[in-house]
């Protein structure tokens, strides 16, 4: 999955420059970063979904450390 992720950055970013060889207006470099979307689409909320539940789990300790100490 982290290969997926990296590689589709790596491909957007090299497309920019040069999109690659094409058939039929379809460029190989677009074509290999279409193809990797969905995995670093599927990173994305992943990391997403980490962040909210790390979020709450620190709101939740701090919320108990408060507590304790009043």
């Amino acid at each position: 999955m982290c290969f997926g992720n990296e590689a589709f950055y790596g491909l957007m970013y090299v497309n920019h420059f040069w999109p690659g060889p094409g058939v039929h207006g379809f460029h190989f470099i677009a074509l290999l970063a279409a193809l990797m979307f969905p995995i670093a689409l599927l990173k994305t909320v992943i990391s997403l979904v980490h962040l909210c539940t790390a979020a709450q789990t620190l709101a939740r300790m701090d919320r108990k450390t408060i507590r304790q100490y009043r």
